[in-house]
């Protein structure tokens, strides 16, 4: 009977470990190419930077990742937010939206950004993202909202 046990429990770990393969292989966001023609653009501030900004395809959408980091020791919240904007070649701005970013927890000192982009995102568009320490631009919700051109 122990062995009868054993082999079900054993099938049951095998199907359990190939299901969460399966499932976090669906669920993974792709990093877009690096031919692609779209350049970010990464403005700090006295108080923040940005770093590690990337384009990642998932669920037909084109997303931003990135982090926000003190510029000086320490923990605690990052003051201000992030401002988005989406250039054309000829350097108008076509989109833009104010951004929240997310405190990981209590002991860490930096913020992480996903953004989802407008679909109308053209392939040789510059992704500028500056950090405002300051709430000069207040950012309403929790959701990006995309405004054309410049709305400020």
């Amino acid at each position: 009977m122990y062995s009868k046990m054993r082999k079900n429990s054993s099938l049951a770990l095998i199907v359990a470990i190939v299901s969460m393969f399966l499932i976090s292989g669906c669920a993974t966001n792709k990093l877009l190419e690096k031919d692609s023609a779209i350049v970010i653009e990464e403005i700090d501030s006295k108080v923040a930077t940005i770093s590690n900004a990337k384009l990642y395809f998932s669920k037909n959408q084109v997303l931003l990742r990135g982090e926000v980091k003190r510029r000086l020791p320490g923990r605690g919240a990052i003051p201000g937010h992030l401002h988005v904007a989406i250039i054309s070649e000829s350097g108008e701005i076509v989109k833009e939206a104010d951004v929240r970013y997310i405190r990981g927890a209590n002991k860490i000192s930096d913020s992480k950004f996903n953004i989802v982009l407008p679909d109308d995102l053209s392939a040789n568009a510059k992704i500028q993202i500056t950090h405002f320490a300051t709430k000069k631009h207040k950012v309403v919700s929790d959701e990006t909202v995309w405004h054309d051109g410049d709305h400020h």
